[in-house]
């Protein structure tokens, strides 16, 4: 991101600070919406979350894999 947009010569702290907040906003708010969205199908599957909710990803996760090594 630095050399890309910025003219690291000319960088000032108030730059940096920006920079920084806005990174922790969009990678923080990312995160907390997914643990917000996991702890959501958590309770709403209640009993059968182990193995609905572990099956779920792993179809997701090999889905992902193949189509990484179709597109490779």
């Amino acid at each position: 991101m630095f050399p890309a947009f910025v003219d690291l010569t000319t960088i000032a702290t108030s730059d940096i600070a920006t920079i920084i907040v806005l990174t922790v906003v969009a990678v923080g708010g990312v995160k907390l919406g997914y643990a917000y969205f996991a702890s959501r199908i958590l309770s709403w599957t209640k009993g059968r979350a182990p193995g609905v909710v572990k099956k779920t990803a792993g179809g997701f996760m090999v889905g992902a894999g193949t189509y990484l090594m179709v597109k490779a």
